[in-house]
């Protein structure tokens, strides 16, 4: 059996009062059509022969007042009717207008949900996406004037050496290369490390790190972290010692270690910032967004 609410009790309490009341009323209606009647009655037997022979006009005159108090009686039933019938009316569209109020609010909430996974669906798409970097651009295309803004600092260094050390995994090396690409174009000298220069690739961490060598490229290597961080794939930039295995040239200045897309990480941030207060939440998206300008 369907067990009802106590708000659909309510209502169904209310239309059973309704339902009662109308045919309150209809009976009401009767006893005025009644009284109506006697009225008639005494009006048109005082008037009439048989009062004159039977000389019955005060029976007559009762049945005339009886029909006045019936139709009293039945006006005030009406009026009495009428007042609870308004009083469960109102009743009913309270509980109307909550319930649709109650919806409204359930299918707002449905459609923020709706919208916050659509975007939590695009930041995953985007966090699973290959990663890159904006390369072989023209001026015709849309995309040029933003990225040569995120590349102005790097023109100041032209000629700086690095090597770019990747793992021996598909995604990572295509990033390595497409990084050195992006490195030429702005006028570096980068190149890509061979697998056989790189011994023991086990301490790369996911993602992409860039190392500075001793005291040199501090300058140059602020400026890369700025542009790589704004097209958001720099995990980290460090001025400790290189990892022993790293092989290096003797003018490299800097060296970028490239990871695994670190998808797990991304995931773990997005699901953080949706745990937080609105408040604080938009403030760190906030910083994102000002951090990859």
């Amino acid at each position: 059996m369907r067990c009802a609410t106590a708000r659909q009790l309510s209502r169904d309490q209310i239309k059973t009062r309704l339902s009662s009341l109308d045919r309150w009323a209809l009976g009401c209606i009767g006893v005025v059509a009644i009284g109506l009647v006697a009225e008639s009655f005494d009006s048109v037997v005082r008037a009439s022969w048989f009062a004159v022979l039977t000389n019955r006009r005060e029976i007559v005159s009762t049945i005339g007042t009886i029909g006045e108090l019936v139709v009293t009686i039945g006006v005030l039933g009406e009026f009495v009717i009428h007042w609870l019938y308004s009083r469960a009316t109102h009743r009913l569209e309270e509980i109307t207008d909550a319930e649709s109020l109650e919806q409204q609010s359930k299918i707002a909430g449905l459609n923020n949900e709706t919208e916050r996974l659509k975007a939590d669906n695009l930041a995953l798409e985007s966090f699973l996406r290959p990663r890159s970097l904006p390369v072989k651009l023209f001026p015709i295309n849309p995309l040029y004037e933003v990225t040569e803004r995120k590349k102005d600092a790097l023109y100041d260094f032209q000629q700086t050496c690095l090597t770019i050390i990747p793992i021996s995994e598909i995604e990572a090396r295509r990033f390595a290369h497409n990084l050195w690409q992006f490195l030429r174009e702005a006028g570096w000298r980068p190149r890509v490390a061979r697998d056989r220069e790189v011994e023991s690739p086990v301490e790369i961490r996911d993602g992409v790190h860039l190392y500075t060598i001793g005291d040199r490229g501090k300058v140059e290597a602020a400026a890369l972290s700025k542009c790589l961080t704004s097209f958001d794939v720099l995990n980290s930039i460090s001025s400790t010692r290189m990892p022993h295995w790293v092989k290096l040239r003797e003018q490299d200045t800097l060296a970028v270690l490239v990871g695994l897309n670190p998808v797990g990480d991304r995931i773990a941030y997005m699901q953080w910032l949706r745990s937080l207060p609105e408040k604080d939440r938009l403030f760190f998206e906030a910083l994102d967004r000002e951090r990859r300008k």
